[in-house]
C-alpha cells in the first residue's frame, strides 16, 4: 500500500485508527509512505508496523521539478 498524506496527524491517524491500515493489513504485508512527515512519525510507523507483522518504508519524494529537467 502507497501512501501520501498532508501532516504527520493524517498519517498517524490513516494507519492507527480502528479500521486504518495497521489494523486491516495482513502479517508480511508492506507499506510505503511518501509523506514528508517528522522523522519521528516515520520511527513510530515502523515500530507500529514491526509489531503488527507489517513492514514500512519511509520514501522521500520531491516535487521539485529542476532535478528531473536535468536528468538527475
Amino acid at each position: 500500500m502507497l501512501s501520501c498524506l498532508p501532516s504527520d496527524e493524517a498519517v498517524l491517524n490513516i494507519y492507527t485508527e480502528a479500521d486504518g491500515v495497521f489494523a486491516n493489513a495482513h502479517r508480511g504485508s508492506l507499506v510505503i509512505d511518501l509523506s514528508t512527515v517528522y522523522p519521528e512519525t516515520s520511527q513510530e510507523l515502523s515500530r507500529l508496523g514491526s509489531e503488527r507483522g507489517v513492514d514500512v518504508l519511509d520514501v522521500t519524494i520531491s516535487g521539485a521539478l529542476l532535478p528531473p529537467k536535468r536528468g538527475c
